[in-house]
Protein backbone atom coordinates (compact mmCIF):
# COMPACT_ATOMS: atom_id res chain seq x y z
CA UNK A 1 0.00 0.00 0.00
CA UNK A 2 1.31 3.15 -1.05
CA UNK A 3 2.44 5.62 2.01
CA UNK A 4 0.46 8.80 2.46
CA UNK A 5 3.60 10.63 0.74
CA UNK A 6 3.70 8.84 -2.43
CA UNK A 7 -0.25 8.73 -2.74
CA UNK A 8 -0.35 12.52 -2.73
CA UNK A 9 2.64 12.42 -5.58
CA UNK A 10 0.50 10.56 -7.82
CA UNK A 11 -2.46 12.30 -7.18
CA UNK A 12 -0.78 15.45 -7.83
CA UNK A 13 -1.72 17.71 -11.33
CA UNK A 14 1.55 18.69 -11.96
CA UNK A 15 2.80 14.90 -11.53
CA UNK A 16 0.10 14.01 -13.93
CA UNK A 17 1.15 16.85 -16.50
CA UNK A 18 5.12 14.44 -16.08
CA UNK A 19 3.84 11.76 -17.00
CA UNK A 20 1.91 12.85 -19.66
CA UNK A 21 4.93 14.80 -21.04
CA UNK A 22 6.87 11.92 -20.87
CA UNK A 23 4.31 9.39 -22.70
CA UNK A 24 4.41 12.88 -25.09
CA UNK A 25 8.43 12.31 -25.34
CA UNK A 26 8.12 8.38 -25.46
CA UNK A 27 5.21 8.30 -28.60
CA UNK A 28 7.45 10.88 -30.43
CA UNK A 29 10.13 8.68 -30.18
CA UNK A 30 8.11 5.75 -31.47
CA UNK A 31 6.78 7.86 -34.56
CA UNK A 32 10.70 9.07 -35.54
CA UNK A 33 11.91 5.38 -35.12
CA UNK A 34 11.00 4.00 -38.49
CA UNK A 35 12.26 7.18 -40.81
CA UNK A 36 15.53 7.10 -38.48
CA UNK A 37 16.59 3.86 -39.09
CA UNK A 38 15.20 3.50 -42.83
CA UNK A 39 17.40 6.27 -43.17
CA UNK A 40 20.74 5.57 -41.88
CA UNK A 41 20.22 1.88 -43.63
CA UNK A 42 20.09 3.62 -46.62
CA UNK A 43 23.39 5.08 -46.09
CA UNK A 44 25.07 2.21 -44.74
CA UNK A 45 24.25 0.71 -48.19
CA UNK A 46 25.80 3.14 -49.84
CA UNK A 47 28.92 3.41 -47.92
CA UNK A 48 29.58 -0.11 -48.50
CA UNK A 49 28.67 0.10 -52.27
CA UNK A 50 30.89 2.93 -52.62
CA UNK A 51 33.37 1.56 -51.02
CA UNK A 52 33.61 -1.40 -53.52
CA UNK A 53 32.92 0.36 -56.20
CA UNK A 54 35.36 2.82 -55.65
CA UNK A 55 38.30 0.66 -54.56
CA UNK A 56 38.19 -2.43 -56.95
CA UNK A 57 36.17 -4.70 -54.51
CA UNK A 58 33.45 -6.97 -55.25
CA UNK A 59 30.15 -6.01 -54.53
CA UNK A 60 29.20 -7.20 -51.29
CA UNK A 61 32.88 -7.20 -49.93
CA UNK A 62 32.36 -6.36 -45.98
CA UNK A 63 34.38 -6.41 -42.73
CA UNK A 64 34.18 -7.76 -39.25
CA UNK A 65 37.58 -7.75 -37.91
CA UNK A 66 38.16 -4.27 -37.10
CA UNK A 67 36.77 -2.91 -33.83
CA UNK A 68 36.95 0.89 -33.61
CA UNK A 69 40.47 1.31 -31.97
CA UNK A 70 41.53 0.12 -35.17
CA UNK A 71 40.19 2.58 -37.25
CA UNK A 72 40.33 5.52 -34.78
CA UNK A 73 43.92 7.44 -34.77
CA UNK A 74 45.86 7.99 -31.52
CA UNK A 75 45.07 10.29 -30.55
CA UNK A 76 41.66 11.77 -31.73
CA UNK A 77 39.85 14.78 -29.69
CA UNK A 78 37.55 13.96 -27.10
CA UNK A 79 37.94 9.86 -27.43
CA UNK A 80 41.58 9.70 -26.45
CA UNK A 81 43.67 12.35 -25.37
CA UNK A 82 47.19 10.55 -24.44
CA UNK A 83 48.27 10.97 -21.00
CA UNK A 84 52.01 10.52 -20.02
CA UNK A 85 52.65 8.68 -23.33
CA UNK A 86 49.24 5.94 -22.30
CA UNK A 87 46.36 5.68 -24.04
CA UNK A 88 43.37 4.26 -21.88
CA UNK A 89 41.27 3.67 -25.30
CA UNK A 90 43.02 1.79 -28.11
CA UNK A 91 44.49 -1.39 -27.37
CA UNK A 92 48.27 -2.23 -27.68
CA UNK A 93 46.90 -5.27 -30.43
CA UNK A 94 45.28 -2.34 -32.46
CA UNK A 95 48.85 -1.10 -33.08
CA UNK A 96 49.37 -3.31 -35.98
CA UNK A 97 45.69 -2.06 -38.19
CA UNK A 98 46.24 1.44 -37.08
CA UNK A 99 49.38 0.97 -39.15
CA UNK A 100 48.47 -0.98 -41.77
CA UNK A 101 44.89 -0.31 -42.23
CA UNK A 102 41.84 -1.94 -42.76
CA UNK A 103 42.69 -5.21 -44.32
CA UNK A 104 39.30 -5.32 -46.92
CA UNK A 105 39.63 -1.70 -47.26
CA UNK A 106 36.71 -1.42 -45.86
CA UNK A 107 36.31 0.57 -42.03
CA UNK A 108 39.09 3.22 -42.88
CA UNK A 109 36.91 4.49 -45.74
CA UNK A 110 33.47 3.72 -44.25
CA UNK A 111 35.13 6.05 -40.86
CA UNK A 112 35.44 8.84 -43.84
CA UNK A 113 32.36 8.43 -44.82
CA UNK A 114 30.82 8.88 -41.47
CA UNK A 115 32.66 11.77 -40.85
CA UNK A 116 31.93 13.36 -43.83
CA UNK A 117 28.89 13.02 -43.49
CA UNK A 118 28.10 14.38 -39.45
CA UNK A 119 26.73 18.04 -39.53
CA UNK A 120 29.90 19.00 -37.12
CA UNK A 121 32.51 16.76 -38.18
CA UNK A 122 32.55 15.28 -34.91
CA UNK A 123 31.31 11.48 -34.87
CA UNK A 124 30.96 9.65 -31.21
CA UNK A 125 33.03 6.94 -32.07
CA UNK A 126 33.09 6.03 -28.25
CA UNK A 127 29.73 4.91 -28.68
CA UNK A 128 30.23 2.41 -31.68
CA UNK A 129 31.89 -1.19 -32.41
CA UNK A 130 33.12 -0.28 -35.81
CA UNK A 131 33.27 -4.46 -36.34
CA UNK A 132 29.32 -4.10 -36.70
CA UNK A 133 29.04 -1.46 -39.42
CA UNK A 134 28.48 -3.87 -42.35
CA UNK A 135 25.92 -5.82 -40.59
CA UNK A 136 23.76 -3.91 -38.08
CA UNK A 137 23.17 0.16 -39.70
CA UNK A 138 22.63 1.24 -35.96
CA UNK A 139 25.90 1.18 -34.98
CA UNK A 140 26.26 3.57 -37.94
CA UNK A 141 23.36 5.05 -36.33
CA UNK A 142 25.50 5.15 -33.00
CA UNK A 143 28.12 7.55 -34.26
CA UNK A 144 25.72 10.44 -35.17
CA UNK A 145 24.17 10.42 -30.92
CA UNK A 146 25.56 12.57 -28.36
CA UNK A 147 28.79 11.21 -27.27
CA UNK A 148 27.81 9.60 -23.74
CA UNK A 149 25.16 6.80 -22.45
CA UNK A 150 24.77 5.03 -26.48
CA UNK A 151 27.48 2.74 -26.34
CA UNK A 152 25.36 -0.33 -24.76
CA UNK A 153 21.77 0.11 -27.01
CA UNK A 154 21.78 -1.92 -29.66
CA UNK A 155 18.69 -0.83 -31.55
CA UNK A 156 16.08 1.75 -32.17
CA UNK A 157 14.04 0.32 -29.30
CA UNK A 158 16.75 0.57 -26.60
CA UNK A 159 17.66 3.87 -27.93
CA UNK A 160 15.78 6.67 -26.11
CA UNK A 161 14.37 9.87 -27.72
CA UNK A 162 17.23 12.07 -27.39
CA UNK A 163 19.77 9.67 -29.22
CA UNK A 164 17.05 9.15 -32.10
CA UNK A 165 16.48 12.50 -32.52
CA UNK A 166 20.31 13.57 -32.28
CA UNK A 167 20.90 11.72 -35.50
CA UNK A 168 18.47 13.33 -37.44
CA UNK A 169 20.01 16.84 -36.44
CA UNK A 170 23.43 15.57 -36.60
CA UNK A 171 23.65 13.54 -39.91
CA UNK A 172 23.40 16.06 -42.66
CA UNK A 173 20.88 13.72 -45.24
CA UNK A 174 18.11 14.47 -43.35
CA UNK A 175 17.54 17.90 -44.31
CA UNK A 176 16.58 16.14 -47.99
CA UNK A 177 13.61 14.74 -46.09
CA UNK A 178 13.16 17.97 -43.84
CA UNK A 179 11.67 21.21 -44.48
CA UNK A 180 12.79 22.99 -41.65
CA UNK A 181 16.16 24.39 -41.58
CA UNK A 182 18.38 22.01 -39.37
CA UNK A 183 21.14 24.32 -38.97
CA UNK A 184 18.99 26.99 -37.58
CA UNK A 185 19.31 26.36 -33.57
CA UNK A 186 15.43 26.24 -33.35
CA UNK A 187 14.51 23.74 -35.55
CA UNK A 188 11.73 21.46 -34.72
CA UNK A 189 13.85 18.89 -33.63
CA UNK A 190 16.43 20.66 -31.68
CA UNK A 191 12.74 22.14 -29.61
CA UNK A 192 12.23 18.70 -29.66
CA UNK A 193 14.88 17.95 -27.63
CA UNK A 194 14.75 20.32 -25.12
CA UNK A 195 11.38 19.23 -24.08
CA UNK A 196 12.95 15.70 -23.85
CA UNK A 197 15.72 17.24 -21.53
CA UNK A 198 12.98 19.21 -19.61
CA UNK A 199 11.23 16.11 -18.89
CA UNK A 200 14.21 13.76 -17.99
CA UNK A 201 15.86 16.28 -15.90
CA UNK A 202 13.08 17.63 -14.02
CA UNK A 203 13.88 17.26 -10.13
CA UNK A 204 10.84 17.13 -8.94
CA UNK A 205 8.70 14.99 -11.77
CA UNK A 206 6.39 17.63 -12.23
CA UNK A 207 5.13 19.97 -15.80
CA UNK A 208 3.37 23.25 -15.26
CA UNK A 209 0.07 23.27 -17.18
CA UNK A 210 1.15 25.89 -19.36
CA UNK A 211 4.79 24.03 -20.18
CA UNK A 212 2.60 21.01 -20.94
CA UNK A 213 1.02 22.66 -23.53
CA UNK A 214 3.53 24.05 -25.03
CA UNK A 215 5.25 20.32 -24.81
CA UNK A 216 2.80 19.28 -26.97
CA UNK A 217 2.97 21.89 -29.20
CA UNK A 218 6.83 21.05 -29.86
CA UNK A 219 6.47 17.94 -30.65
CA UNK A 220 3.21 17.64 -32.51
CA UNK A 221 4.96 20.46 -34.60
CA UNK A 222 8.07 17.85 -34.53
CA UNK A 223 5.72 15.38 -36.16
CA UNK A 224 4.29 17.35 -38.79
CA UNK A 225 7.20 18.61 -41.00
CA UNK A 226 5.26 18.23 -44.30
CA UNK A 227 8.38 17.42 -46.08
CA UNK A 228 8.04 13.47 -45.06
CA UNK A 229 6.76 12.76 -41.72
CA UNK A 230 3.38 14.91 -42.06
CA UNK A 231 2.08 11.73 -44.75
CA UNK A 232 4.42 9.04 -42.67
CA UNK A 233 1.88 6.33 -40.94
CA UNK A 234 3.99 5.92 -37.04
CA UNK A 235 4.72 9.58 -37.14
CA UNK A 236 1.00 10.45 -37.46
CA UNK A 237 -0.52 7.81 -35.38
CA UNK A 238 2.25 9.24 -32.49
CA UNK A 239 0.78 12.18 -33.20
CA UNK A 240 -2.70 11.75 -32.84
CA UNK A 241 -1.62 9.53 -28.81
CA UNK A 242 -0.60 13.27 -28.92
CA UNK A 243 -3.18 14.84 -29.25
CA UNK A 244 -5.48 11.79 -27.18
CA UNK A 245 -2.97 12.83 -24.47
CA UNK A 246 -3.77 16.93 -24.72
CA UNK A 247 -7.46 15.77 -24.67
CA UNK A 248 -7.23 13.67 -21.76
CA UNK A 249 -9.04 11.01 -24.21
CA UNK A 250 -6.19 8.58 -23.50
CA UNK A 251 -6.10 6.28 -20.59
CA UNK A 252 -2.82 6.18 -18.77
CA UNK A 253 -2.06 2.95 -16.85
CA UNK A 254 0.10 1.85 -14.32
CA UNK A 255 2.26 0.19 -17.43
CA UNK A 256 2.35 3.70 -19.03
CA UNK A 257 3.60 5.42 -15.99
CA UNK A 258 6.54 2.22 -15.41
CA UNK A 259 7.61 3.15 -19.20
CA UNK A 260 7.92 7.02 -18.15
CA UNK A 261 9.81 6.19 -15.02
CA UNK A 262 11.98 3.61 -16.35
CA UNK A 263 13.08 5.39 -19.40
CA UNK A 264 14.43 8.14 -16.81
CA UNK A 265 15.85 6.03 -14.84
CA UNK A 266 17.63 4.47 -17.64
CA UNK A 267 18.74 8.08 -18.90
CA UNK A 268 20.28 8.62 -15.12
CA UNK A 269 21.94 5.66 -14.93
CA UNK A 270 23.83 6.00 -18.69
CA UNK A 271 24.84 9.33 -17.47
CA UNK A 272 25.97 8.36 -13.83
CA UNK A 273 27.91 5.09 -15.76
CA UNK A 274 29.64 7.46 -17.96
CA UNK A 275 30.70 9.98 -15.30
CA UNK A 276 32.43 7.50 -13.30
CA UNK A 277 34.11 6.02 -16.40
CA UNK A 278 35.32 9.41 -17.05
CA UNK A 279 36.98 9.19 -13.68
CA UNK A 280 38.00 6.05 -13.37
CA UNK A 281 40.19 6.94 -16.69
CA UNK A 282 41.82 10.25 -15.10
CA UNK A 283 42.54 8.40 -12.27
CA UNK A 284 43.85 5.83 -13.97
CA UNK A 285 46.54 8.60 -16.07
CA UNK A 286 47.56 10.42 -12.56
CA UNK A 287 48.88 6.35 -11.04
Amino acid sequence: MATPLYSSKLSGSKFKNWIKAGLGVLYTKQGIEPFVYDEIEQFQQKCLSDICNNNGLVAGTTCSSCCTENVIVCPTNRICNVGRGKCKFHRNSATQYLLAGCPNKICHNFKKEIQNAHRFCGPSYKNTDASQWCSNAWEVAKCFMPPDGYKDVTDAAETDFNGINSVIINYKAFQAKVQDDLSKKSNIFEQGREVGKAVRHSPQLEVEDTDLQQYFTDLQNLLSDPAYLSANKAAQNAKTKLQQLQNDTLIIGKDDIRDVLDDVAKAVQDKIRTEIDVHRIEAEKKV
